[in-house]
């Protein structure tokens, strides 16, 4: 049995490496054309990271004008947005697992399609207040979203090697809106100004809605049993005259609610036998934690805002293009949908490519080989970015990984606030943005070698398509919450 296993699995691999470039396209395609539901995603995740990116730099760009050469007013930007996802991210995770997602995603692009318009108010008022106000309420809502969108996918996608696909397809859509929101936003800045960008990320958000709209299917995880387990933690639902006699009890189920969910959390994290891995993306949110307040201070051209706004988009262009170009690499050359395993392997190799950008751009003698830097250090980035997500959608059951995936989320969003923070801290203090980059280059060496030894050792994904715990095979999709090592 296991012999015609390994044959089946060498035939298999076989074919996989004698697939034209033309084939593999042909695949993607017809992931798309057979699959609607995940095609409306894709195009809604599409049309929110359009928005997203010109946000991103059409507000860097207003805080520039209203505070120049204040690295600290870059980094609380970036504060302002990240430490929101660090808070929320892990109750959209939970709203992800108890309600339908599908619905949830909707409701949150609604809400943020009229709260983006505060932009204009702050833009307009000249005071900084306001623009992070905007920027927590944003950032707010996007990290509701964030799990949500996360944990749709392989509801949409159940295929294991259609899910690498669709999760490529994602990283790819991220990094050409990336490409063409930061040459978009750059020219729509210098030609019209900074509140077009928040008007197109307005309507964007409402076309997304109607995206969402159009999808089929039933988007809620928590039914029946697993109902009653998780809201009245053993009590039966059914059983109103119990809940009736007892009104504290019911002012407590919420809190009750979320104590249980996230006690089973981290119960699944200690016992699955690769709980580390919740922290490779925070990894590399560490080492890059630093571009925003960078990428502001290399594209700077003192008196003169039109030729600062081109430039600053065509950073963050070169970044997007080396974020397309990264996970076809690591697709090609490193990772094998069924071995979860090669899917680390290419999140550590990432971090060589961060390391090398970081060393470029701090010794680049032009903007030209800053921008070259720029892509190179996210041909590694995006590779952690999206096969470190990826790898936990392999590895952990539909039920449980909204929490995870927002789990993954928070810490990475903590750590890069940080990073942020400290970098602005260091500007303001005449640390020359070139000692900056070789710092972040020196902490990406420290990580490279953290999880270096881990992999070598054989620690996280499994080298299988199995997981062994205590014993046990668990398959992927078939990883139940485990309450105690004495349930095992």
């Amino acid at each position: 049995f296991h012999t015609v296993n390994k044959m089946k699995a060498a035939d298999d691999s076989l074919k996989k490496q004698c697939l034209s470039p033309w084939d593999t396209v042909n695949e993607y395609v017809t992931l798309l054309k057979n699959n609607s539901n995940y095609r409306l995603f894709l195009c809604s995740h599409i049309l929110d990271h359009l928005g997203d990116w010109m946000v991103r730099i059409a507000s860097l760009q207003t805080l520039e004008a209203l505070a120049p050469d204040s690295g600290s007013a870059i980094s609380f930007l970036v504060i302002a947005k990240i430490v929101p996802e660090v808070f929320i991210v892990p109750m959209g995770g939970l709203l992800a697992d108890r309600y339908d997602r599908r619905l949830l995603s909707m409701s949150y692009d609604f809400t943020a399609g009229f709260c983006v318009l505060y932009y204009i108010v702050a833009h307009r008022s000249g005071d900084i207040a306001h623009l992070y106000i905007a920027t927590i309420i944003r950032s707010c809502i996007s990290s509701l979203d964030m799990p949500v969108g996360a944990s749709i996918i392989p509801m949409v996608v159940t295929d294991p090697e259609d899910l690498k696909k669709a999760v490529m397809l994602n990283g790819m859509a991220w990094s050409i809106m990336l490409v063409l929101g930061g040459i978009v936003a750059g020219y729509v800045i210098g030609i019209v100004g900074v509140e077009a960008c928040y008007m197109i990320n307005s309507a964007t958000y409402f076309t997304s809605v109607m995206l969402g709209y159009k999808m089929r299917g039933n988007f809620l995880v928590v039914t029946g049993e697993n109902d009653a387990r998780i809201d009245f933690q053993g009590q039966d639902v059914k059983d109103s005259k119990r809940r009736q006699r007892s009104r504290f009890k019911r002012f407590m189920q919420p809190i009750s609610n979320i104590c249980a969910m996230i006690k089973e959390l981290f119960l699944f994290l200690w016992n699955c036998g690769f709980g580390l891995l919740v922290l490779m993306k925070a990894s590399g949110t560490v080492t890059w934690g630093s571009e925003d307040i960078l990428n502001v201070l290399f594209s700077q051209v003192r008196d003169d805002e039109v030729e600062s706004s081109r430039r600053l988009g065509m950073i963050y262009s070169s970044q997007g293009l080396g974020c397309l170009i990264g996970p076809i690499l690591a697709t090609t050359f490193i990772i094998d949908g069924k071995k979860p395993r090669t899917m680390q392997l290419a999140c550590i190799s990432g971090l060589v490519f961060v390391i090398l950008g970081w060393i470029g751009i701090a010794n680049a003698p032009s903007f030209e080989a800053i921008c070259f830097f720029s892509f190179f250090r996210c041909l590694g980035g995006s590779t952690i970015w999206i096969f470190s997500t990826l790898l936990l959608q392999n590895l952990v059951n539909v039920g449980m990984l909204g929490r995870v995936v927002s789990l993954e989320s928070a810490t990475a969003s903590f750590f890069e606030a940080c990073i942020a923070y400290t970098a602005g801290q260091l500007e303001d203090e005449g640390l020359e943005k070139y000692e900056i980059a070789n710092l972040s280059a020196g902490i990406g060496t420290f990580l490279l070698v953290s999880w270096s030894t881990y992999h070598l050792f054989g620690y996280g994904a499994p080298r299988t398509n199995a997981i062994a715990i205590e014993g046990v095979i668990l398959s992927k999709g078939s990883i139940d919450m485990i309450h105690s090592p004495t349930s095992v």
